[in-house]
């Protein structure tokens, strides 16, 4: 007799989205051009610097699938990028490791956005 069962684990499955076909074309394609965008423009004002196109990704997601989201508006979004690049620049000219100052970066981005930017409300 087994315990495990694969049958147990659609139980975690969410249901399915209500966007249709043309929806989710235009999500995926608008995400592809946010990305390109972002990516040539780092490519030609800074060539020799990385790109790390996570927060980026990260944006882009709740910008085209929860546009209504708290997060994607203008102030969280334009503000809450700008924030944390300043704090990723100031953590990486200060902070001689690049794990100190990547760790440092974004766990003051973090507080920053809870505390300035996001500000959570509480469950009542």
């Amino acid at each position: 007799m087994s315990v495990f069962s694969f049958s147990n684990l659609t139980q975690f499955i969410p249901p399915a989205g209500n966007l249709e076909f043309k929806d989710r074309f235009i999500s995926i394609v608008a995400s592809f051009l946010s990305i390109l965008a972002v990516a040539i423009c780092t490519a030609y004002f800074s060539p020799n610097s990385p790109m790390l196109l996570a927060s980026m990704g990260a944006s882009v997601v709740i910008l085209v699938f929860a546009p209504f989201s708290p997060f994607a508006q203008p102030w969280s979004f334009v503000v809450g990028q700008l924030v944390s690049a300043f704090v990723g620049i100031t953590c990486t000219l200060y902070v001689t490791p690049f794990w100190l100052a990547s760790s440092l970066a974004v766990s003051l981005s973090i507080l920053a956005m809870l505390f300035c930017i996001h500000q959570p409300q509480q469950p009542r």
